[in-house]
Order: C-alpha cells, then sequence, then structure tokens
C-alpha cells in the first residue's frame, strides 16, 4: 500500500489529509487509520482532504468499497458528519460515492474546496 496520511485535531473536527496511490485497499486502510485516532478523540464530524491522492476508482470499485466498509472496518458507522474534499476533476466520481453513501445513511458530503467543506461541517443539525 502506497499512501500517507496527517491527521489534525482541530477545535470541532477531525482533519485528515491523504496523498498516495487512490485504490480501494489505500481507502480502506485510511479509513481504519481515521477510526483508530478519532477513537481516541471523540470527533462527530471529519474533514477528509484527498487532493493529493492520484488515481481514479471505477464505478464498480466505487460502489463495491462503499457496500463492503461496513464490513470491512470495524467502527465504520452512520454517526458522523463527513466532508470529502477532491478536485474538480473527480466530481462525477464523488457525486456517486456520495449518493451511494447518503443512501446507506452516511452523513457524507464531497467539495472541491476546503471553505465550503468547513462551513458544512460547522452547520448545526
Amino acid at each position: 500500500m502506497s499512501y500517507k496520511v496527517d491527521i489534525r485535531c482541530e477545535s470541532d473536527y477531525l482533519y485528515v489529509q491523504a496523498g498516495g496511490l487512490r485504490s480501494t485497499d489505500n481507502v480502506t486502510s485510511m479509513i481504519r487509520d481515521y477510526i483508530k485516532v478519532n477513537e481516541k478523540y471523540g470527533y462527530k464530524k471529519l474533514l477528509l482532504d484527498i487532493r493529493n491522492m492520484k488515481g481514479e476508482l471505477s464505478t464498480f470499485q466505487s460502489y463495491n468499497l462503499c457496500k463492503d466498509l461496513p464490513k470491512k472496518v470495524e467502527g465504520f458507522r452512520p454517526n458522523k458528519r463527513t466532508a470529502v474534499v477532491d478536485l474538480e476533476e473527480n466530481r462525477d466520481q464523488f457525486r456517486f460515492i456520495e449518493t451511494v453513501l447518503v443512501n446507506m445513511g452516511y452523513n457524507f458530503r464531497f467539495f472541491t474546496n476546503i471553505t465550503d467543506a468547513e462551513l458544512w461541517l460547522r452547520e448545526s443539525k
């Protein structure tokens, strides 16, 4: 697996910046890393910045990733408000992932800039 994750505790959310190869194994492992850190701090909100990741997942890979995460990653539950920031050229892929996860009951949104993602995370719901 070739990825790098930097995790920073902000005042009201956990910030995760990821880089490296975009693959189902790497994404699954990164989510495991986030959950381990989050167990220590107990954040209810996550900002995941993946603009530095290279490559893309197929629609089939994206769907299977979403479907399998609850089984493959202990602690992956829909009780977190999650904002993902990625590049504009990846919008179509992430709209699909957003739709799948929202339909599964997750509070998940895709953004192309940090400011909008932070505003959404700070909304009271």
